[in-house]
């Protein structure tokens, strides 16, 4: 999270993409992580800078996630996942690759986990689903758990 900002532009939504529609049991096993991420960021037609921009990660370091020079957390996959309005089958098949779960995939979730996945479920399908109001619902849950801390405090004293 340190590494991220607020972005200030989105990708429109991508609903005609006509290989969206079709079911992913025919992609190639022997394909990778790298393989896949590149080629969905190449097929929005979008660079590192700009993919930067829409996640709010370090240019340096989308750079050297799409250069294999390291290997994508998956808190960053998330971001992406929104920035590139992938649909829920494609998020789920670089999670799979990253051997990562997706959010709320094991055990109990937090709410942060409950939000972001939230964010990725709706990104595909609703334009207001992006990266800036993701850090925003992220943001009020944060103000709102310091706030419900402080009053439990201020409550036992």
């Amino acid at each position: 999270m340190e590494n991220t900002y607020i972005p200030n532009t989105t990708l429109p939504l991508d609903l005609n993409d006509e290989l969206d529609l079709v079911i992913e049991d025919n992609s190639n096993s022997e394909e990778t992580f790298l393989q896949v991420l590149n080629g969905l960021v190449k097929r929005r037609g979008i660079g590192n800078n700009q993919l930067a921009d829409l996640t709010g990660i370090d240019k340096g370091e989308i750079s050297r996630y799409l250069n294999g020079g390291r290997q994508v957390n998956k808190y960053h996959l998330c971001l992406i996942c929104i920035a590139l309005r992938l649909m829920p089958s494609r998020q789920k098949r670089l999670f799979d690759l990253l051997k990562e779960p997706m959010p709320c995939s094991i055990g109990k979730p937090d709410t942060q986990e409950l939000i972001v996945r939230h964010c990725m479920d709706g990104c595909y399908y609703n334009e207001k689903y992006t990266v800036t109001y993701c850090r925003q619902l992220l943001d009020a849950a944060e103000k709102r758990k310091s706030a419900e801390i402080s009053s439990v405090k201020e409550g036992s004293e």
